[in-house]
């Protein structure tokens, strides 16, 4: 099972295991930064823009999202660049043994989640080393406190909507997943997929 497959797997099951995974997968993010902000054309020590390193992933996806009693409506989902810095990295003072990445550039994607419906209508940020994009698609796994949601979701005793989301030049699947304390958790819609996580209280 690849890293990617693994990710999924894990935000469906536990938000503790798949946030852990996340982690060992992606070092940086419990080193220290020393940012360089850098313009979306500036060339960076390793020869490539932030344009260019984003170029096959930027962009408008679309697909129908599938709800769990079979309805149905359309799924914008949009993907841009936020900002990037060139990076030095350093290991956290309370883990001086930890392995860093010595530099390398750090991307912010701006992200939004929209049904026609209403349902839906999210924004969030992750960030992403380029080393992170260099394979043929990228995992998106926010956890979007019910509070703050922009669209009419909600579900009975839920906290948290979890979003899954791999995109890709030639890939957009995913699932939206409502979380309930203390560890309930059920697959409320899909697109370009069959519902992956059932429903526990």
């Amino acid at each position: 099972m690849s890293l990617l497959m693994l990710l999924v797997a894990c935000v469906q099951e536990d938000e503790l295991v798949a946030s852990t995974l996340l982690t060992e997968a992606s070092p940086h993010l419990m080193c220290g930064e020393a940012p360089t902000p850098m313009a979306v054309d500036e060339v960076a020590p390793d020869g490539r823009t932030p344009g260019e390193v984003v170029a096959p992933f930027v962009g408008t996806y679309e697909a129908p999202l599938v709800y769990r009693d079979d309805s149905a409506t359309d799924l914008t989902f949009t993907l841009t660049l936020g900002s990037a810095a060139w990076v030095t990295w350093t290991p956290p003072a309370e883990d001086p043994a930890m392995t860093c990445p010595e530099e390398g550039m750090l991307l912010r994607f701006d992200a939004t989640f929209q049904s026609a419906d209403g349902v839906f209508d999210e924004a969030f940020s992750e960030d992403r080393t380029a080393a992170e994009t260099d394979g043929a698609s990228l995992y998106f796994g926010p956890y979007l406190p019910m509070a703050s949601l922009g669209g009419s979701f909600t579900y009975p005793g839920a906290d948290t909507l979890s979003l899954a989301i791999n995109v890709g030049p030639d890939l957009f699947v995913g699932e939206a997943i409502a979380i309930v304390p203390p560890d309930g958790e059920c697959g409320i819609a899909a697109f370009n997929t069959d519902l992956m996580t059932g429903c526990a209280p």
